[in-house]
């Protein structure tokens, strides 16, 4: 409060002139209190400006991120007042270390989700005997698909192909491979890849604001590869969109985890709006030089390998948000 004058409310925020609108893109000040902030029970603080759409937050128990280290630095504050917050900060992550756990569990909740009926994991179908032309096709996909290693990911198959799922009559279930959608190691969701060339390529049972492969993230990792697809996501360990779009709780759960979130974009429509995001969030974009026809990560795992993938997306990260525009209207085909 030393550092702000509310002007009033909308909703739960309490408004007051947004400090950030200048540092990214405005031509003047904000001066109509489209700032706005929450400060829950727990102590922690939600920033968003509904003009630049500028976004953070601290929660105790967390260190403090660059963007909301950014945001105290606009809002006026002091060295001294700033590394005492942060020092602050440090002594309530080494006593509090259960907070980090249950507030990233509690940012996005999604309730427990049943996958399609008889669906079994690929090796259990093996186990069981399963020998039809339809299962071994399936087996082949999945193969190609999955850089020919189906014991390292959990793949299901369902040879019921005729089911009606939350009203919507699914006919070719037994065409496809399921990838179940997990969060805190319960499934929550799932989508079903078809094996063959047809208009509708996946059916998902996807919950909002879901982010996939979460759990492939360490405590230790410098950074979060994030793309669109599911097995774009597998081949090089990073988290999915589920498609070109970014909601704001998806935005703020990935900003939370302070790690460099590199985004890796599909290459063509000029990397989709997750690169538009990627610019104003301030995170890094990756588009590396890999020959034509390959158009995403999961491509480029098949023919390079997986090492040499994720060392090209890393040599070619910035968040120069000059130099990433630049490069996505030379490197990636079609317009926004």
């Amino acid at each position: 409060s030393k550092h702000i004058k509310f002007k009033g409310t909308k909703g739960k925020w309490k408004t007051f002139d947004a400090v950030c609108c200048p540092h990214n893109g405005a031509h003047r000040p904000d001066r109509k209190g489209r700032g706005g902030v929450i400060v829950d029970g727990n102590g922690s603080i939600t920033f968003n400006c509904f003009n630049c759409k500028y976004s953070t937050r601290w929660t105790p128990g967390h260190r403090i991120s660059n963007k909301f280290r950014k945001l105290l630095i606009w809002l006026g504050f002091t060295n001294e007042e700033l590394k005492r917050f942060e020092f602050q900060s440090f002594l309530i992550e080494q006593n509090s270390p259960q907070i980090s756990i249950s507030y990233e569990t509690s940012f996005l909740k999604f309730d427990k989700s049943d996958l399609p009926e008889n669906s079994k994991s690929l090796i259990e179908w093996i186990d069981s005997g399963e020998n039809s032309n339809l299962f071994l096709n399936v087996l082949d996909y999945a193969s190609r698909r999955l850089y020919g290693d189906l014991t390292k990911y959990e793949i299901y198959w369902t040879n019921k192909s005729h089911q009606t799922i939350k009203g919507n009559t699914v006919r070719d279930l037994s065409h496809r491979i399921i990838i179940p959608f997990k969060w805190n190691n319960e499934i929550v969701g799932w989508t079903a890849r078809s094996i063959e060339k047809t208009k509708y390529r996946y059916f998902s049972d996807e919950p909002p604001n879901y982010l996939f492969n979460t759990e492939s993230i360490n405590d230790s990792d410098d950074m979060i590869f994030l793309v669109e697809g599911p097995f774009d996501a597998l081949a090089i360990d990073g988290v999915a969109t589920l498609g070109d779009r970014c909601s704001q709780s998806m935005i703020a759960w990935l900003n939370d985890q302070n790690k460099k979130i590199v985004v890796v974009p599909d290459m063509e429509k000029k990397g989709g709006s997750i690169v538009d995001i990627a610019i104003r969030e301030g995170w890094y974009v990756s588009i590396p030089r890999w020959d034509e026809g390959i158009k995403d990560a999961c491509d480029a795992v098949n023919l390079y390998g997986k090492l040499y993938t994720v060392q090209s997306i890393i040599n070619s990260m910035t968040n120069n948000k000059l130099l990433i525009s630049v490069t996505r209207n030379l490197y990636i085909k079609g317009s926004k």
